[in-house]
């Protein structure tokens, strides 16, 4: 917050948003250059942030080719949460034809077994980021592997899926969920 050039910060999900009860979006200007701060969001994507930004026309005409960071006091910002869901939003057919042939190329690597839990993987979101997780564990565990480690750390709030997955075999598209 205390780089002058840096007028507007845009975050995304931040699990105190969640844990300690906020209202969202949480906005508001911080630090001694006043920078405006956003973050909203969902760690499934079923909440974005509608961000508008306001210009003084004065001040746009005063000087046209000042920065966001130099118009700080002459620019008034306001945010919006969108839920994101099929009732508000229709598909678009040619992007629904493009990830359609895309997945009909990846479909048959995307059923190859990639690992085996003897275990149940709990990646709902009132788990993962909350409290330690086997399935972050897992995730931990083959990177320190594959990667030749002595140890590696995983936030389980990086794990998205918002569902228990069975113990045994999970396929490529498990993990891409």
């Amino acid at each position: 917050f205390e780089v002058p050039e840096v007028a507007l910060v845009l975050g995304g999900y931040h699990a105190t948003q969640r844990h300690q009860q906020h209202q969202l979006p949480l906005m508001g200007r911080f630090g001694p250059q006043g920078t405006w701060i956003a973050w909203c969001g969902a760690p499934d994507f079923r909440e974005v942030l509608d961000l508008s930004l306001c210009f003084d026309e004065a001040a746009v005409q005063a000087d046209p080719n000042a920065g966001l960071a130099e118009r700080r006091g002459h620019v008034h910002i306001s945010c919006s949460v969108i839920e994101v869901s099929p009732e508000r939003f229709c598909e678009d057919p040619e992007t629904s034809a493009v990830v359609a042939d895309f997945l009909e190329l990846a479909r048959s690597h995307m059923e190859k077994v990639v690992a085996v839990s003897a275990v149940e993987l709990d990646v709902r979101r009132e788990v993962v980021g909350v409290q330690e997780c086997a399935a972050a564990n897992l995730v931990a565990d083959l990177l320190r592997k594959g990667c030749g480690a002595d140890c590696a750390v995983l936030p389980s709030g990086c794990l998205r899926g918002d569902r228990v997955f069975p113990a045994g075999d999970l396929t490529l598209r498990d993990m891409m969920v």
